[in-house]
């Protein structure tokens, strides 16, 4: 049997060298490995950065007996004090005093730094510019999925996502985005799997496929015929991408995609009457309709979609 002839388990880890990095050097290197630049995440936003310089730096100084504790947390202002802790293990104490505050706030300087005359509070704001404007490796969790799921038709194996089954035919683009990651300090690893333990898989494939389409079918039930035209061309849209998704399943691992089939029918004629109903429609913002016959083109879908 060749190698990965029913796909692959994939799971990615953040390595410990992984460095903070600016938007525009995971553009070069995304640009090298022909990677879209939808997979690099959105800098955080300087608030964010300051928790994380906090942490960070909280983390250091407690073995030193040092402790940073919040005074307010608000969106535009964040303000901890630098509280010393001294502990006497004779009389079984401990003793809390509070040496300085630290400040963080957009009205003082657009947020450029953290402000405080205390060495901890100095320490925070060096940690605080090493991490300001920069992609850390926590900000990559939610694009990196999307990435797997979109581009490589990943399926997850887990509730939380995290190991995700693969497809054969979509294992050079692993490769390709195995490459990329490498470089930003992200390692994907590709498993093989025993053919002892496709079952599993096949399970873990048909609840997914189930569950989305049980979504789905929720959620046009709640459509009412007001929503956006374009909400009803993205359905349209993710419903043919299921279908392409359910071939797949059917082709590599031989699960059956009938139910699947008359379910995405029945939902993409729903909808298809809901769309042209809306193109047909003007709400008016007294809550009044104005019904205008328009030409309407139904949507088409590549061949493939015919091989169900």
């Amino acid at each position: 049997m060749a190698k990965y002839s029913t796909g692959a388990i994939s799971f990615y880890r953040v390595r410990s060298g992984l460095q903070p990095m600016l938007p525009d050097q995971i553009k070069e290197i995304a640009a090298r490995h022909q990677i879209p630049e939808s997979i690099i995440p959105k800098y955080s936003g300087d608030r964010a950065t300051v928790s994380r310089a906090i942490s960070a730096v909280a983390s250091q100084v407690s073995r030193s007996g040092w402790l940073l504790r919040p005074l307010k947390q608000e969106k535009t202002n964040v303000v901890h004090a630098i509280v010393e802790e001294t502990k006497d293990a004779e009389k079984e104490t401990v003793e809390l005093a509070q040496q300085s505050n630290l400040q963080w706030s957009l009205a003082q300087d657009g947020g450029d730094q953290v402000h405080g005359s205390h060495g901890i509070a100095q320490q925070v704001d060096v940690a605080y510019q090493a991490l300001r404007g920069k992609i850390v490796g926590a900000d990559w969790t939610a694009t990196l999925t999307d990435y797997l799921i979109a581009h490589c038709m990943a399926t997850p194996m887990r509730d939380d996502g995290r190991v995700y089954w693969l497809p054969p035919n979509h294992i050079p683009q692993a490769h390709i985005l195995r490459g990329f990651l490498d470089e930003v300090g992200i390692g994907l690893m590709l498993c093989e799997i025993e053919t002892e333990t496709k079952v599993i898989i096949q399970e873990a494939v048909q609840e997914t496929l189930g569950q989305k389409i049980k979504e789905l079918t929720d959620e046009v039930d709640a459509f009412d015929g007001t929503q956006r035209a374009g909400t009803y061309k993205e359905r349209l849209s993710e419903y043919h991408d299921l279908r392409r998704r359910a071939i797949t399943y059917r082709d590599v691992l031989g699960i059956g995609v009938e139910d699947a089939q008359r379910a995405l029918t029945v939902l993409e004629e729903k909808v298809q009457d809901l769309l042209l109903t809306r193109q047909q429609t003007t709400i008016h913002k007294d809550g009044t309709t104005t019904v205008v016959e328009r030409d309407y083109e139904a949507p088409t879908f590549e061949p493939e979609a015919a091989a169900f």
